[in-house]
């Protein structure tokens, strides 16, 4: 396992840390001494590079002050390699966001009961759509969730698109280990079933 230097900029108590790890276990392992190592950290960015992957884990506090009130998010991230053919948004039933604005969506039901319970999924693809949550232990970690929001974004240059990605972002600071691994293992596994998609599959059933 390698570990970056750790760089803590005083003046807004951030965090920057690149983690290359063989283990799971060692990732939170680093992400928990990280935390323990500095109390009053409001921005905390980490780049997890684990079997073959890059996700940013990014955590965010806001305390607010005067008449402004604060926020806490937690996020991760991660560029796809290539377009993905489809797009889907999966969130907590009464998150709202821009969710409602895509065009071209539609409501959808993954056919797990208790999952589409919890959730709302829309997407431009129905079928793949469930086969992105076709893990038992992703659907559970989601479907716990609350105010969060599961998409692929693009990032535009103009009017082009250059790349796309796939994000969790939940309106919490999330600083517990244990919860912070299980949704990042259910981030991992929605990104790893995306990337292996076949292409030609995506693309005749688009």
């Amino acid at each position: 396992m390698i570990f970056a230097p750790l760089v803590v900029n005083t003046n807004i108590m951030q965090m920057e840390k690149i983690i290359t790890a063989d283990t799971s276990t060692e990732i939170w392992q680093q992400v928990r001494s990280d935390f323990n190592a500095e109390n009053d950290w409001l921005l905390y960015n980490a780049t997890i590079k684990y079997v073959g992957k890059e996700i940013l884990l990014t955590i965010d506090i806001d305390p607010g002050g005067g008449f402004e009130g604060g926020f806490a998010t937690t996020s991760f991230r991660s560029r796809l390699a290539e377009d993905p053919g489809f797009h889907f948004a999966v969130h907590h039933q009464g998150f709202l966001d821009e969710i409602g604005k895509f065009l071209g969506f539609q409501d959808v039901e993954t056919g797990y009961p208790e999952f589409d319970k919890q959730v709302m999924v829309k997407t431009d693809n129905e079928n793949l759509t469930r086969l992105l949550f076709a893990d038992p232990q992703a659907r559970t970690v989601f479907q716990s969730l609350s105010q969060f929001n599961c998409s692929i974004r693009e990032n535009k240059s103009g009017d082009t698109t250059d790349s796309y990605y796939l994000e969790l972002y939940v309106e919490e600071a999330i600083t517990d280990i244990p919860l912070l691994a299980n949704i990042y293992d259910a981030f991992l596994q929605i990104l790893t079933t995306l990337e292996n998609l076949d292409h030609a599959f995506r693309i005749s059933t688009n």
